[in-house]
């Protein structure tokens, strides 16, 4: 894999990018990476594809902006996946800043009071561990705090709530956890592509890479709705994915 970066953040052979143990270190100092492209370059290809009401879920998030851009484009209902708990644990605490400002930011004048958010929408959601996921096994309806919710005559006319995303701390090659038929729309930013970065032939992976590459899709394809969307985002050529 192609990287501009520093000594201390690449690694020092390719197959790191599959190690848990090189992401925890890279995320503990690492705030902000974009692989491949911008949230800005994506959002116009992957807007037309989706609408408000779709459960997303993005695997091998990391610490990029996609799901971020996605949630203020208009899509309310966005889960997290990644094997760090480093970066989900910064995500969590990005999200509960920006909730946290949102709160204490002016609002116009009305004649009645914003409601607080329910608690199923808690701006700083607990640790889930990937057994037990929440939202995949009982998915929450759109909440009249979400984008795709009408706001009635009476309601202030400050804007909603930002969603809070959900987070699950798993192996993407083990979704087996995940209620099958669950999601929508699954999104893949360079996930995939961290684990075929093993020594040895693109034509030939070893055993062990398609085996993880195999696990990977199963999970994928089970996890996701008939008919849903599963969105590669690659530096990888299609042949190399056949």
């Amino acid at each position: 894999m192609e990287e501009k970066g520093t000594a201390r953040q690449l690694p020092r052979r390719n197959s790191a990018y599959a190690k848990q143990g090189y992401w925890e270190e890279r995320f503990a100092a690492e705030k902000h990476y974009e692989w491949l492209e911008s949230p800005e370059s994506l959002l116009p290809l992957l807007l037309p594809l989706l609408r408000p009401s779709m459960l997303v879920l993005t695997v091998g998030c990391g610490n990029s902006e996609l799901s971020d851009a996605l949630v203020a484009s208009g899509m309310p209902f966005v889960f997290n996946l990644d094997f760090s708990r480093t970066v989900l644990q910064a995500k969590r605490r990005h999200e509960r800043e920006c909730i946290r400002k949102y709160l204490s930011s002016p609002s116009p004048p009305s004649s009645s009071s914003p409601s607080p958010p329910s608690s199923s929408s808690s701006p700083s959601p607990s640790p889930r561990s990937p057994s037990s996921p929440r939202s995949p096994s009982s998915p929450r309806s759109p909440s009249p705090r979400s984008p795709s919710s009408p706001r009635s005559p009476s309601s202030p006319r400050s804007p909603p709530l930002p969603p809070v995303m959900e987070y699950l701390c798993a192996d993407m090659t083990r979704l087996e956890f995940l209620r099958a038929n669950a999601f929508d729309v699954v999104i893949d930013k360079a996930a995939m592509d961290a684990l075929m970065t093993e020594e040895g032939s693109v034509w030939e992976p070893r055993i062990s890479v398609r085996q993880a590459a195999d696990g990977y899709l199963a999970g994928v394809g089970r996890c996701l709705k008939p008919g849903g969307l599963f969105i590669q985002i690659t530096f990888q050529q299609p042949h190399f994915r056949r």
